[in-house]
C-alpha cells in the first residue's frame, strides 16, 4: 500500500471515556500515522454501548484502504466489538491475530492470555482490531505492521 492511501480510525470508548492505556496508543498512533505520511480520512470515537458499531464500520469502508479500532476487545461480556465486526469480513488475515498473541505473550507474558484481536478484508479495505495494550501495540507497530502495510493493496 502506498503511503497515498486512505486510513480510518476508529477507537471504541467506554461510558464516554478514553482509558489511560487508549489514550497512550491513540496519541503513539496519530503521530506514527503522520510520520509514516498516511493520509487520515477520519479518526472517530464511538460509544461502546453503540447500536451502530457494525453500521458505521461498514459505512466507512468506502472511504479507506484501510481500517484501525482500538479498544474493547476483551472478555467481558459488553465488550462485543470483534462478535459485531467479525461477520463483516469477506477474507479473514488468521496469521493476524497468532502473530500479534505470540508477541504479547513474549512482552506481557500470561496477561497477553485474554487479548483478542481480529483482521481481515470486508470488501476492498484491510480491517484491523487492537486491544488496549500500549506495550504491545508499540512494539508490533514498529517491527510490524508499517514495514507490512506498503505490501497491502487494494484489489
Amino acid at each position: 500500500m502506498k503511503k497515498d492511501k486512505k486510513v480510518g480510525v476508529f477507537v471504541i470508548k467506554d461510558d464516554e471515556k478514553l482509558f489511560k492505556e487508549e489514550k497512550k496508543i491513540v496519541n503513539f498512533f496519530k503521530k506514527r500515522l503522520k510520520k509514516e505520511k498516511y493520509n487520515l480520512v477520519f479518526f472517530e470515537e464511538i460509544n461502546l454501548n453503540s447500536l451502530s458499531l457494525k453500521d458505521e464500520i461498514y459505512s466507512k469502508c468506502i472511504d479507506v484502504d484501510v481500517m484501525f479500532i482500538f479498544g474493547d476487545t476483551s472478555v467481558n461480556k459488553r465488550d462485543t466489538n470483534i462478535e459485531q465486526i467479525e461477520p463483516l469480513l469477506t477474507q479473514r488475515i488468521n496469521s493476524f491475530e497468532y502473530i500479534y498473541s505470540s508477541i504479547a505473550l513474549d512482552l506481557i507474558d500470561s496477561e497477553a492470555l485474554f487479548l483478542r484481536t481480529l483482521a481481515g478484508k470486508i470488501d476492498d479495505t484491510f480491517i484491523f482490531c487492537f486491544p488496549s495494550n500500549y506495550k504491545v501495540f508499540k512494539f508490533f507497530v514498529k517491527a510490524m505492521l508499517f514495514p507490512e502495510l506498503d505490501k497491502l493493496e487494494k484489489s
